[in-house]
């Protein structure tokens, strides 16, 4: 109701907002009811709602609108408008997500762009109708809902500049009956003084598909992207995670069954291998508890997602089951953070007092990095009216989940972790030496840096049909539904993330490099380059003209991509980590091993 449409027509109190979820607001939706008077199976031609004289403020501001490609989001039973063309009583083009644009630009003889309004809507409404065991008689579900907006600018009989009062509609030449595409003379512009009539048709046709399937063809876009698509992606993953599987394996068996006495180079690090990482051993702990984190959250949605629990289907469930999932994940970084501080920094990090760094370090880093983010976005979309800024309720209720849930649990999880490591007697395979054996050989190559970044080429060849249509999911207003094929490629690339790292790091080793912590995450996590890569090559495909969505893309993209990589890099670490154990702990620890 911020532009020049009619204005709410109903009770004195406003339009009436309906009830939404954290998920919901978080994506920037808000419902409110509207001035259109539908009822079931009833046909209506040409209704008059308004007329709006458009001030020099007005028209200015809805050009504006047209001219950066706003559009109407309408729902009708939980249904989204699908936005429909037709030319000569033929279907051209229905798109079922996205709603449909305010107006239309279009450039006249003199090479100036002019702004036209759509102002009449033909809304189509599918129903299926079934019987009553109750009453005897029929109930009637709403099947699907469409829309073809048209730009009319409409003759009056009394004139062009005929006014409407309450209770009276002006007679109009251009608005005795239903309206096509093909009956219109004269599209409406938008400039200062223009009068425009706001009109609507409605139309009801039966339909036989019933109303628990009536959602497939909105999720599907009427089965636009065959499902062969997403299996031929698959089939190419499972072979290729065949093939690395089956080659790690074999470096792994001809390694056990090597002789004792057979000095080759990964041998000769046996007391240096385990040594902790020279550089910023607490963040790495850090990373790899939030990446485990992030990994379980994710795998739990997408999981809940495949049984149908969450979904496009019910507005805001997928975001909102994020958000409670990651928080709740927070037993699983404490875990893993304050597991892989006690290796890090030996018996002294089971102290729980000395390993505390690490866990406050876990439970506010990462979480309190994104929440930064989300509130500067939020102060963006404020400055600028958008539905875009937060409600101050819905910020406190994520504040709170972080603070007064996924904390503690972080600190549970740590305390776990010490409890179950000094009950176990947990120790590495090998023991590191106190002195470095060839400290020029920890310096990373030009090769295994090289070989570090195209690790992750392999991943997102697996992932990159699904990262387009979670793209388009997120940026062009698409519905993303095919959760299981998400579901099988997360794990395929888990696979090969492992597979690519354990590769990587045992050419490492065998080069005498015993720094293989941070390579190995590293490694693991540069997929997450590859996909900011394609984030840049898909941006021009949305069509931004603004400054601000600029930066909103890149902000929840720079977010997602780090997300890949603390989950990635933390599988790359940990594949790497029980391989490195296994390969070492077969050595005889009384053999003596010369270095070189």
């Amino acid at each position: 109701y911020n532009l020049p449409f009619c204005l709410w027509q109903g009770n004195s109190s406003g339009p009436e907002r309906f009830a939404q979820n954290i998920g919901e607001y978080l994506q920037g939706r808000r419902l409110q009811s509207s001035s259109y008077d539908i009822q079931m199976k009833g046909d209506q031609q040409c209704v008059q709602m308004c007329q709006v004289t458009l001030s020099k403020v007005q028209a200015e501001e809805l050009r504006w609108h047209i001219e950066h490609g706003y559009h109407n989001n309408w729902e009708l039973d939980g249904l989204p408008a699908a936005a429909i063309n037709t030319s000569g009583g033929r279907l051209i083009r229905k798109h079922f997500n996205g709603g449909f644009p305010i107006g239309f630009m279009f450039e006249n003889v003199l090479n100036d762009p002019q702004a036209y309004v759509y102002n009449h809507v033909n809304i189509q409404i599918q129903y299926h109708r079934v019987k009553d065991a109750d009453s005897g008689g029929f109930k009637y579900h709403v099947i699907q809902f469409a829309v073809e907006p048209l730009s009319v600018k409409h003759k009056f009989e009394v004139g062009d500049n005929g006014s409407m009062t309450a209770g009276h509609k002006v007679p109009s030449e251009t608005c005795s009956g239903s309206i096509s595409r093909e009956d219109i003379l004269e599209n409406q512009v938008v400039k200062n003084g223009e009068t425009i009539l706001y009109t609507y048709n409605v139309r009801w046709i039966e339909s036989d598909v019933p109303w628990s399937s009536r959602w497939n063809i909105y999720l599907t876009e009427d089965h636009s992207v065959p499902d062969e698509v997403h299996w031929y992606q698959i089939t190419n993953a499972v072979v290729l995670a065949i093939v690395l599987g089956s080659f790690v394996l074999s470096i792994l068996i001809r390694n056990l069954r090597q002789k004792k006495e057979e000095e080759i180079p990964w041998k000769l690090l046996r007391d240096d291998v385990f040594r902790p990482p020279r550089h910023q051993s607490m963040l790495l702990c850090v990373f790899l508890g939030s990446g485990a984190q992030l990994g379980i959250a994710g795998l739990l949605l997408l999981s809940l997602c495949v049984l149908g629990i969450l979904g496009p289907l019910q507005s805001g469930s997928m975001v909102m089951g994020f958000v409670v999932l990651y928080a709740l994940s927070g037993l699983v970084a404490g875990f893993v953070s304050a597991g892989l501080c006690s290796i890090t920094d030996g018996k002294k990090a089971i102290n729980e007092n000395s390993g505390s760094i690490y866990i406050r370090m876990t439970a506010f880093l990462v979480p309190g990095c994104a929440f930064g983010v989300f509130l500067l976005l939020h102060v963006l979309f404020w400055s600028m009216d958008s539905t875009g800024c937060t409600p101050i309720l819905i910020i406190l209720e994520l504040l709170g989940l972080w603070l007064f849930v996924n904390v503690p649990l972080v600190h549970l999880g740590a305390h776990l972790s010490f409890k179950t490591i000094e009950s176990m007697e947990l120790s590495l395979p090998a023991h590191s030496s106190t002195i470095l054996a060839n400290p020029a050989a920890s310096t990373l190559s030009l090769p295994s840096q090289v070989g570090m970044l195209l690790c992750g080429v392999l991943p997102f060849y697996v992932s990159y049909v699904e990262l387009f249509f979670t793209m388009t999911s997120l940026w062009m207003g698409q519905c993303y539904y095919t959760f299981g094929f998400a579901l099988t490629i997360f794990a395929i690339m888990a696979v090969i993330t492992a597979e690519l790292a354990v590769l990587l790091v045992y050419r490492q080793l065998n080069a005498g490099n015993h720094e293989w912590w941070w390579f190995s995450f590293f490694a693991g996590g540069s997929c997450s380059f590859f996909t900011l890569l394609y984030a840049a090559l898909f941006y021009p495909r949305i069509e931004a003209s603004l400054a601000t969505t600029f930066i909103v893309y890149w902000a929840y993209m720079t977010m997602i991509g780090f997300g890949m990589f603390l989950v990635f890099g933390t599988i790359g670490f940990l594949a790497s980590f029980g391989f490195v154990c296994k390969i070492y702990a077969t050595l005889d620890r009384d053999t003596s091993v010369n270095h070189v």
